[in-house]
């Protein structure tokens, strides 16, 4: 497990190559991943052939407001974009290469690349117009990483005694409906796999060799960005 957490999963980026990241948002939240593929060449564009080149920098979920999530899905969608580029804006500037962002929102790809947008997203646009970014369009299908995490609430089996979550004024996260629904492929997944279910649900759940199981470590750790969005750090 430690060698698949080094190895696969805690990356903390090359400046000299592309980023990439995956973007999508629920009626509630927004999710979010970068990764890089180191191995491939720039310019190519993410697909489920290439998923284990991936090296996972950061995931981001993020709680809308109250009135953010009487937005259009449009808007949402949007929103998500422009969040993600604001949390790694400080890793992505330094790329000489253009962050390739994937939503599962056609529409909204159109939009951005005519610049033809109305309302919010025209003002989004000029917040947006700081990055050096490529809108991809990807099936919501292989959009799984970005879509679990912004399916995420709160779990009354993850908060503490006294009805609060780990530490006061935060909010743990768990998945919307479903609690594996969008991450089926990744619990599967020879690398992945452990690491999403103790994201999920606390634990490493039962080896592939039946020797231990439930084997609980240490809460994973959030930071708070304001009153009600906050980001999920490296394990």
């Amino acid at each position: 497990m430690k060698t698949a957490i080094i190895g696969n999963v805690v990356y903390g980026g090359d400046e000299t190559k592309q980023y990439h990241l995956m973007t999508d948002a629920s009626k509630h939240a927004i999710g979010g991943g970068l990764f890089q593929l180191p191995n491939v060449p720039a310019g190519a564009n993410m697909s489920v052939a290439m998923r284990k080149e991936m090296k996972v920098i950061m995931f981001i979920s993020k709680r809308l407001l109250s009135a953010e999530t009487l937005y259009s899905t449009t808007e949402r969608e949007a929103l998500a974009i422009l969040r993600c580029l604001e949390e790694v804006r400080w890793l992505i500037l330094r790329s000489p290469y253009a962050t390739k962002v994937y939503t599962d929102h056609s529409a909204l790809v159109r939009l951005l690349k005519k610049g033809d947008a109305h309302g919010r997203i025209v003002r989004w646009q000029i917040r947006l117009s700081e990055y050096d970014v490529e809108y991809i369009h990807i099936p919501g299908r292989e959009n799984a990483l970005a879509d679990g995490l912004s399916r995420m609430r709160v779990m009354e089996s993850m908060l503490a005694e006294d009805g609060k979550a780990f530490g006061e004024g935060l909010e743990i996260y768990a998945l919307e409906g479903d609690s594996t629904s969008g991450w089926e492929e990744w619990l599967e997944d020879e690398w992945y796999g452990a690491v999403v279910h103790f994201t999920l649900f606390g634990d490493f759940g039962t080896y592939r060799d039946g020797s231990a199981e439930h084997l609980t470590l240490p809460r994973r750790r959030l930071t708070r960005q304001n009153s009600k969005s906050y980001r999920l750090l490296h394990l």
